[in-house]
């Protein structure tokens, strides 16, 4: 996803009702995702069978909340890309920061290992940010 499409998402969710969302139901067979001080979000109607309707109001109620979280891991995974996409532009060969010299992975059978240090890297790296 782009830059725009991450932003798009991001001002729906500003826009949206404050959450967290709650799905609720009644003994009528109505369902509806509501916030904490009870303001209703919306309504499922009736006509659909109890598993579906149950289902479809769950996402519903937890989207306000998974929807952000998403945006986020997108995000802080774009910045590992970037960081490590400019570590490995230096010189592939060299172990990132922090890791000491003598546990450089030049051969392929340690490309495993070579990638969690990596992975673990990046994650120190955009964590630091």
């Amino acid at each position: 996803m782009n830059k725009e499409q991450l932003q798009a998402i991001e001002t729906r969710i500003d826009m949206s009702t404050m959450g967290p969302w709650f799905g609720n139901s009644n003994d009528d067979h109505m369902d509806w995702v509501e916030t904490i001080s009870g303001w209703v979000i919306c309504t499922l109607p009736y006509s659909q069978t109890i598993t579906p309707r149950i289902a479809n109001r769950d996402f519903i109620a937890h989207a306000r909340s998974d929807v952000p979280a998403l945006l986020a891991e997108v995000r802080r995974q774009k910045k590992k890309v970037v960081w490590l996409t400019r570590q490995f532009t230096i010189d592939n060969y060299i172990c990132p920061p922090g890791v000491n010299s003598a546990d450089k992975c030049y051969k392929k059978s340690d490309a495993s290992l070579c990638a969690q240090c990596w992975d673990n890297a990046a994650e120190k790296a955009v964590a630091d940010e």
